[in-house]
Parts: C-alpha cells; structure tokens; sequence
C-alpha cells in the first residue's frame, strides 16, 4: 500500500534547474545544477553527452560540468547555426533556468572559438537552456601591431603585414573599420567591454587621425575633426 511510499514531489522541484551556465572561453560550456543525469546537449541530428560530476553545497547537490562543445561540433564544419538544448534525467527532460536571466548590463564578452570562425552562446529559450553554435563572417586576426620607424605595422595571422601609412582615413569626425582583402581586422581575443579604453594602441604617423578597437573587436581608423583655422590679425 501507500503508507510507506514518499510523497511524490512538485513540478518545481522535479524540474531540472541550471544555477549556472555560460560559454566563458568561447570553446567550454561551464554547468551547475539541481536534478539527476544522465546529462545531454541534444539539438539536429547532434548529441553531445555531458560528463557531469557531484558538487555537495551546503543547499544541496549540483550536478557541474565543463562541456567541450567547440570540439565535440568540430566536424559539422558546413552548419552555419547549431542549436543544442540541455536534457536531463531518464527522461531526458529540458532544464530549466533556476532564475530568469536578466540583463546586468556591461561584463566580459565571450570571446570566438580558437579560429575565429564560430560564437558560442548560452541562451534562454522560453525558460531552457540552449546552448547554440554561429558561425561568424570571415576575419584577420591581429598578431601585433608596433611602431617600425616613422609607421606603424600591423601583422596578421598568416604573416600579412599592413602599413598605417597606407590605410586610407575616413572623413573627419567618423571612423571606419579597417579591411584586408574586404575583411576586417580584430583582435584574436576579445573580452573586454571596452577595448578601446582598456588597451593602448602606437601612434599613427601625421595628425588627424589614430588606431582605435571597436566594442566587437575590430580596429578602427578614427580622424578627428578638422580644427577650425584661426586668423591672425596682421
């Protein structure tokens, strides 16, 4: 009979929870959360199966994880968008944000895959965790950029080197992203919100214009405004 049976639990409580989940190295899925495994990330015709360990806090037992899904997608090279959702238990039942993710405003950017080609973010789609795979436009990574005698060279992966002095300047007041061979040029890791305040940049040679990365990780041409000329009485 039922006088010994435990009591069946909530919705709430036999949903499985994430605490955590966030793409931080742009190659690694980082997870923490409340229910039982066996953990998967299932999407299209894709499964990756979650290697998760036992965490005991003080409120419980999480379930943590780090999750190589940039190299367990390595050879779907021709998708352009993966999308995973995070199953788990025997049923394979989709795991739900503990809390509803809110926007906090500026924080460390995710930074592409090692080769530049692909973005991973961790979403919330309709109250689940989704992890998903885009693929970026093409780029140039940056390897260094120095001052060589009176200019300044930018060197890309591949070993292409540019010339500050050959770059052509945007009109004055505005900036433009600087292109090779119709791409732009970023930095090979982005994570800051502000790079342009945060790392320094050589000189250009002339005046009127300087070196400057953009939110995203491109570099930039800024030309400042032409300085109104001043009359000297005679």
């Amino acid at each position: 009979m039922g006088l010994f049976s435990r009591p069946a639990r909530s919705s709430v409580e036999a949903t499985p929870q994430a605490v955590y989940a966030r793409a931080i190295d742009g190659e690694h899925v980082w997870l923490a959360m409340r229910g039982e495994g066996p953990l998967v990330l299932r999407g299209d015709g894709v499964e990756i199966a979650v290697d998760a360990t036992a965490d005991v806090q003080p409120d419980g037992e999480l379930l943590v994880a780090v999750v190589p899904v940039a190299p367990a997608l390595a050879e779907l090279a021709t998708v352009d968008v993966v999308t995973l959702r995070l199953l788990a238990g025997p049923r394979a039942t989709p795991v739900a944000w503990a809390v509803p993710r809110v926007d906090t405003g500026p924080a460390l950017l995710t930074p592409t895959t090692s080769d530049g080609a692909w973005q991973l973010t961790v979403e919330d789609d309709a109250g689940s965790v989704v992890v998903r795979r885009t693929r970026l436009a093409p780029v140039h990574t940056i390897v260094s950029i120095a001052t060589d005698g009176d200019d300044v060279v930018i060197t890309l992966a591949g070993g292409a080197r540019l010339l500050a002095s050959e770059l052509t300047p945007p009109e004055p007041g505005t900036t433009r992203a600087v292109l090779h061979q119709g791409a732009p040029l970023v930095r090979h890791r982005n994570v800051l919100e502000r790079p342009h305040a945060s790392v320094g940049l050589p000189p250009l040679p002339g005046a009127g214009c300087d070196l400057r990365w953009l939110k995203d990780g491109r570099l930039a041409v800024h030309r400042r405004d032409v300085e109104p000329s001043i009359e000297v009485p005679q």
